[in-house]
């Protein structure tokens, strides 16, 4: 069996971005592609999934002008991924990568989480892929991050 491969895009609108959830989850069409060594077409079906963000709301300052005022700031802390009709198999890698900008192939990843599924996953049930790694402080501030790009890589076989 050759790998499954699930690729998404999400754009992130720093007016959509709230405390805590955003609600009602947000579904979309993501491509599946199988993809095998020397291979000379990519075939692609769709799949439905729903991909929901948790922020957490920390306390901090901000600058207006010159003048450090108290503030806050909204960061992205865990992507929730729930595939709707696919079954998700232990050895799975998700990625959920924060990006700078819209442009996929021109933006700049700034924060990622990545998680290996230890046992297989149904479908509607969600996954929790925390974002841990962090290009620099503060890189997944909400009014920072532009764009989301998750990656299902399914397992070797």
């Amino acid at each position: 069996m050759q790998p499954i491969v699930f690729i998404a895009a999400i754009a992130v609108g720093a007016t959509l971005l709230g405390t805590g959830i955003l609600s009602g989850g947000n579904e979309f069409q993501t491509w599946v592609q199988k993809l095998g060594t020397g291979e000379a077409e990519i075939g692609g079906s769709l799949i439905d999934a729903e991909l929901t963000f948790v922020l957490d709301r920390m306390d901090g300052f901000t600058l207006d002008g010159f003048t450090a005022i108290e503030g806050y700031k909204d960061v992205i802390n865990e992507c929730e991924f729930t595939s709707q009709t696919e079954v998700l198999l232990a050895g799975t890698k998700l990625f959920c990568k924060l990006l700078d900008g819209m442009d996929v192939e021109t933006s700049t990843v700034i924060a990622e989480g990545i998680l290996v599924l230890t046992e297989d996953v149904p479908p509607l049930q969600k996954i929790i892929i925390p974002v841990d790694m962090l290009a620099f402080d503060n890189s997944n501030n909400a009014n920072i991050v532009q764009n989301v790009l998750v990656l299902v890589q399914a397992p070797p076989q």
